[in-house]
């Protein structure tokens, strides 16, 4: 079965279609309108560049391979550099192996099979080195209720994104937390 979704994510007259391969037999066709670099689109009547985090670098932990994808090519398209890993323990094992210049923050998924994204959370939130335990660390999952807002603090995260994601609530979550607008 073919599902198209279409997802006006920036108002913009340039348009791309990205075909994503799911489940094997399933396509999911993502017709949104992109931002080029350094264009400005508009919200709430203000201007928001999308270059302003040009250069960032996160690490994105999600276990699902389709929303990893959606999640990278969102990111890419306002200048971020994306690493992935596919589950908590793996992001642990990440955090403890690279410089602690490597990232600048991480999405982080709940729900995966070896080690939840509360737990991994706590886990680097625990690393020796100051820079690297104290990342910030954005819950992005499916958990939309005030409960899990609050288990996601309690946890260690700086924010909490609810799926799916938006760009206007990516840029909103990182201007909030590198102190930009």
């Amino acid at each position: 079965m073919v599902k198209a979704i279409k997802v006006m994510l920036i108002p913009n007259n340039v348009q791309k279609t990205k075909m994503f391969q799911y489940a094997g037999a399933s396509r999911f066709a993502y017709n949104w309108a992109l931002a080029r670099e350094k264009e400005n689109y508009e919200k709430d009547g203000k201007f928001i560049s999308d270059s302003r985090h040009l250069g960032k670098k996160v690490l994105l932990v999600e276990d699902n391979e389709l929303n990893r994808e959606i999640a990278t090519a969102l990111l890419e398209e306002i200048g971020i550099s994306v690493g992935s890993v596919e589950d908590g323990t793996d992001a642990v094992e990440r955090m403890n192996e690279v410089d602690d210049d490597r990232y600048d923050l991480i999405f982080m998924d709940i729900q995966m099979p070896k080690m939840d994204g509360y737990m991994a959370t706590r886990e680097i939130r625990t690393l020796k080195n100051n820079k690297k335990a104290n990342i910030p660390i954005i819950a992005m999952t499916a958990n939309a209720f005030e409960e899990d807002r609050e288990k996601s603090v309690r946890a260690g995260m700086n924010a909490h994104i609810t799926k799916p994601i938006d760009i206007e609530t990516i840029v909103d979550v990182l201007d909030q937390v590198f102190g930009t607008s």
